[in-house]
């Protein structure tokens, strides 16, 4: 799943925001475009999140809380990843504000990384 993942971030990233316009035949699309293929691909993921949880729960399949945590964890990680997408190396490395220290490296960040290693 993940390098599936990597694969259509690649894509998406080669991609041209003009063809987000262009009209897609997938039966996801609606009639519509490509933008909306993915958003409706998007949300098609949201759906079946909750049928994976409605799931558990209805199973008592409940997660463990290393489970939870890790889960928790991981979909922050994604979220600061994406927030990363788009910059350049220069740009990640800048300061933020005079005085401050880059992007990628605040002093909080920093901290968390190097207790980790």
């Amino acid at each position: 799943m993940l390098e599936q993942t990597i694969g259509t971030m690649d894509v998406l990233l080669e991609a041209s925001e003009r063809e987000l316009a262009m009209p897609s035949s997938h039966a996801c699309a609606h009639g519509k475009n490509v933008w909306t293929l993915i958003t409706n691909n998007i949300d098609h993921e949201k759906i079946h999140t909750g049928q994976v949880l409605e799931g558990r729960y209805e199973s008592r399949m409940t997660a463990s809380t290393m489970e939870r945590l890790v889960a928790e964890w991981l979909a922050e990680r994604a979220r600061f990843i994406g927030s990363l997408i788009g910059l350049t190396d220069e740009q990640f490395n800048s300061a933020t504000a005079p005085g401050s220290g880059p992007i990628g490296l605040s002093p909080s960040t920093y901290v968390c990384s190097s207790k980790t290693r």
